[in-house]
């Protein structure tokens, strides 16, 4: 797939796009040690941007406009078959109407893919996150400022066999510590330890085509309160590349979430995860997505089973002209509660590359909730205009 489509896509679903455009842009970047040390990738995003619903109510909206400048620093590296990477990006936002919400985020990622042999691999991962919950996006109290936290986590991948072989296996373990900066009152029920260990068995069966088979065990323990948790994933599944047309991942199996205390509802119910990609011309790709699972519970139920289905198309209308647009249908289960939400989600996009290192994109994001409890339905529009150089 063409490296803007990937970065369109990554917009149509609101979701960062440094990755994407980096990609976009490898070429570019300032060597180090004449290139000996990895290159190095700036970038600086400005973006403009209008809120009509700015804490999701279902009265008395806020709407502010927000004014984000987001520098970001990659780097990149390779040392024979060992690769390594890092990221740093801050995010400064500002609103002319509530400046109680004003934010100023951080996350750091860094990662090596290290090649031993043809049949042994180990990737390493770490991330480091200073950020907040928006009010209003959790089932927490709506206070005067948003609730800030930090997390640190880190995951291990060890691979036992060559990606083009008949068969491979993959062993992870991982960890994240999660921690709240204010408003303790009622975030410290919020502070989460996370570990999971999993395998991941992969069988080719034809060239580009396998099948697979999944196990994750993963332990969440709480700070304080009573949503203590284990869960445990069995999938089964398949992947494929098998033409320039199609590719995709299928996993569908079981998740059984026992809680330590009794008092909590225990969830054993499906799980799933596809995502299939259908190019049927040399500009145009279509997207499939769709996934069940549980979430954590933030003041209200015991757990939230998500179930969430999104159809996205991009066009590349011109060779600097990018468009995409995804449509999401969500339904929100609480467990342990008789709430249930059903989401809607329009997402519209369009890219323009003035210059190989200069994009204007625009984006418009439309959500609908609609809940049985009470005080729980709002409609939300927002649009933001953002101006993203690199180097």
């Amino acid at each position: 797939m063409d490296k803007k489509m990937i970065a369109a896509l990554a917009v149509a679903s609101n979701a960062v796009i440094w990755s994407g455009q980096i990609q976009a842009n490898q070429a570019s970047g300032y060597p180090l040690m004449g290139g000996s040390a990895g290159n190095l990738y700036p970038a600086l995003s400005l973006m403009f941007g209008h809120d009509n619903n700015l804490f999701q109510s279902s009265a008395n909206e806020k709407s502010s406009g927000l004014y984000e400048l987001a520098p970001m620093l990659g780097w990149g590296a390779q040392s024979g078959a060992h690769e390594f990477g890092a990221m740093y990006e801050a995010r400064i936002g500002r609103y002319d109407t509530s400046s109680d919400d004003n934010y100023e985020r951080q996350r750091l990622d860094a990662n090596a893919n290290l090649v031993f042999n043809r049949k042994l691999d180990l990737a390493l991962d770490f991330i480091y996150q200073d950020t907040s919950d928006p009010r209003g996006s959790t089932d927490r109290p709506v206070l005067t400022e948003p609730d800030e936290w930090h997390a640190t986590g880190a995951d291990v991948v060890l691979g036992y066999g060559a990606t083009n072989a008949p068969a491979r296996l993959e062993v992870s373990l991982g960890g994240n510590r999660k921690r709240y900066d204010n408003n303790s009152t009622f975030t410290a029920f919020s502070e989460l330890d996370t570990t999971n260990l999993g395998a991941l068995f992969l069988y080719e069966v034809m060239p580009k085509t396998s099948l697979l088979f999944e196990v994750e065990a993963r332990n969440l323990d709480y700070r304080a309160g009573t949503l203590d948790s284990e869960e445990y994933y069995t999938l089964f599944g398949g992947t494929w590349e098998a033409t320039a047309q199609t590719s995709g991942t299928v996993k569908v199996g079981f998740v059984d979430k026992d809680f330590d205390v009794a008092a909590r509802d225990d969830f054993d119910g499906g799980s799933w995860q596809i995502e299939i990609l259908w190019s049927p011309l040399p500009r145009t790709d279509f997207q499939f997505m769709t996934f069940q699972k549980p979430s954590e519970a933030t003041g209200i139920g015991d757990t939230i089973i998500q179930s969430d289905v999104t159809v996205g198309v991009m066009h590349e209308l011109r060779p600097r002209l990018v468009t995409a647009a995804s449509y999401t249908i969500g339904n929100s289960d609480y467990e342990g509660s008789t709430r249930e939400d059903d989401r809607d989600t329009l997402n519209l996009a369009a890219n323009y590359e003035f210059q190989r290192w200069l994009t204007l994109r625009f984006d418009y994001i439309w959500y609908d909730n609609e809940s049985n409890l009470a005080n729980r339905d709002y409609d939300r529009n927002q649009i933001n205009v953002t101006l993203v150089g690199t180097l």
